[in-house]
């Protein structure tokens, strides 16, 4: 439990950790996957992660044209990185949704006063209307979808691209529509259909990415068993103790919070602890077992009847050199 919360505050503090999200009243505040918790100002780890992004940007002469380069996002520009980035190519992509969804409306508004006055017309034709109405409103639905579907080839293009400037986490839309939405895989995508393709890529990024740090943990956390292994430790081993013994190991280097050091040092003992006992009991069974096999066979040679005292059988055994550690337990149980 201590290992797994050490792992979820380590995550937490990442800023692929935090979304941006709005509540009733259009106020934005920021929400991390990992800890769940809520909150107004904006992290500290993506303020860092911003000025860490800002800070990365360089200059590059080609010919008589200056070239920006971003050596985190490995993204290039001709326009400066610290002037402001303009909103025109956020404004484009939010005219051109509503126009599309007001578009939509329009002609859904139109089918339907159309179908009314049909209705109106001739009450006597209404089935037969309704279904020519039907047929054709579904016609229409077929083309608009045929005309707006988006292909997997594009959207397969579309995930290149994220994939090709380095996106890492959903701050980096505004990159992305300020710097490629002229770019032909960025335009053959729907509008309605951009912003859920990005999320789903940062989505299964994190996935990724969260599945190679656990897996890279787990190997390095059984090498360092194996280290422990190695050195023979008693059962009141002391981890200060153990320290001086393996600090300069390469498995012990690579683990390098020690907190992780501590809690699988102690899973170690505790796993041998129970390994030392699950021994000792089957060698107790063992000898209980060995004992009464013992005492049944000196029972039908006469040793001693149901009538005998322990003392006198013990005595006999002790002659014979028969006696065991735990021959009064299993005398008793026999």
């Amino acid at each position: 439990k201590e290992s797994k919360k050490i792992m979820e505050n380590i995550a937490g503090n990442n800023a692929s950790d935090w979304e941006i999200g709005k509540n009733e009243n259009g106020i934005e505040y920021y929400y991390n996957k990992i800890t769940k918790v809520s909150q107004w100002n904006k992290p500290e780890a993506l303020i860092e992660e911003e000025k860490r992004i800002k800070e990365a940007w360089i200059q590059i002469r080609k010919g008589e044209k200056t070239i920006y380069y971003n050596k985190i996002t490995q993204q290039q520009q001709y326009t400066d990185p610290s002037v402001p980035i303009p909103q025109n190519s956020i404004e484009i992509e939010q005219k051109e949704q509503e126009t599309n969804e007001e578009k939509v409306k329009e002609s859904q508004r139109k089918e339907m006063e159309k179908m009314q006055d049909d209705d109106d017309d001739d009450d006597e034709n209404d089935n037969e209307k309704d279904e020519e109405e039907k047929s054709e409103q579904e016609s229409r639905q077929r083309l608009n979808n045929r005309r707006h579907a988006t292909s997997d080839g594009d959207r397969e293009a579309f995930l290149n691209l994220l994939k090709e400037n380095n996106v890492k986490s959903r701050f980096d839309w505004k990159l992305i529509l300020s710097s490629k939405h002229l770019d032909p895989r960025y335009q053959a995508i729907h509008p309605s259909e951009r912003r859920k393709l990005f999320d789903q890529y940062i989505d299964e990024q994190y996935r990724l990415k969260r599945a190679k740090e656990i897996e890279s943990l787990n190997k390095k956390k059984v090498s360092f068993m194996e280290m422990l292994d190695a050195q023979q430790l008693s059962l009141d081993a002391r981890y200060i103790d153990v320290f001086k013994l393996i600090e300069h190991d390469k498995r012990m280097e690579d683990i390098d919070d020690e907190y992780l050091r501590l809690s699988y040092f102690d899973e170690y003992l505790d796993r041998k602890v129970r390994d030392h006992m699950e021994a000792q009991r089957k060698e107790e069974d063992l000898a209980k077992s060995q004992f009464t096999t013992l005492l049944e066979t000196r029972y039908k040679q006469g040793w001693f009847s149901s009538e005998s005292s322990w003392v006198d059988m013990k005595k006999k055994l002790l002659e014979a050199n028969e006696h065991s550690l735990h021959e009064s337990l299993a005398f008793e149980a026999w």
